[in-house]
């Protein structure tokens, strides 16, 4: 890639640019004057359902901006984009870890630990800022192997990153589906 699509599409404009610009969305989504909607729902699945649908809209939102001013701008500046599957494969990525993010950020919020409930933007943050850019090159340099957490599975460079990223999404879904009946979860 060249050198301005890797300072866009790093480890730290990921965790410290999209991922806060995400979780800021999302818990402004989530906020208290929102919930009023909810009440004629039938059941929590349908109330958990739709905050699901609606952070994956922000997510969608959040992740084509992002990629409309990286790419955009890079082009025009620069010239010649990497390839289009490559781009693809990134944005593919990015798309399905703000939709685990979007996963966890209400498991936490149906939580009965109060560390988790009230504040599950910043458990969420916290997550993704020590898998990508703590642990993950901290066992790099020690082991010298590379070695993907959850969220790091974004900075893997073939497929297999968004397979891994499509089933930890699809996992925390069905969690969310399977606790929507029960108040306790964690």
């Amino acid at each position: 890639m060249p050198q301005w699509y890797t300072n866009w599409f790093s480890s730290r404009s990921y965790a410290f640019f999209l991922t806060t610009i995400f979780l800021l969305g999302a818990v402004f989504l989530l906020l208290p004057w929102n919930w009023a909607r909810f009440v004629r729902l039938p059941s929590r699945r349908a109330i958990l359902l739709g905050q699901a649908k609606e952070l994956y809209r922000w997510a969608a939102i959040t992740v084509g901006l992002w990629f409309l001013f990286a790419v955009g701008g890079g082009v025009a500046l620069y010239g010649a984009p990497p390839a289009a599957a490559t781009l693809f494969r990134i944005g593919v990525s990015y798309l399905l870890s703000c939709f685990l993010m979007a996963n966890l950020v209400l498991i936490f919020r149906a939580s009965s630990h109060k560390a988790l409930r009230y504040a599950p933007g910043l458990v969420v943050f916290l997550l993704v800022l020590v898998d990508v850019e703590i642990l993950s090159p901290e066992l790099r340099m020690g082991l010298g192997w590379k070695i993907y957490l959850v969220f790091s599975w974004i900075l893997y460079e073939g497929v297999l990153g968004v397979v891994v990223l499509a089933g930890l999404w699809l996992v925390t879904l069905g969690y969310l589906l399977a606790i929507s009946r029960k108040r306790d979860i964690l």
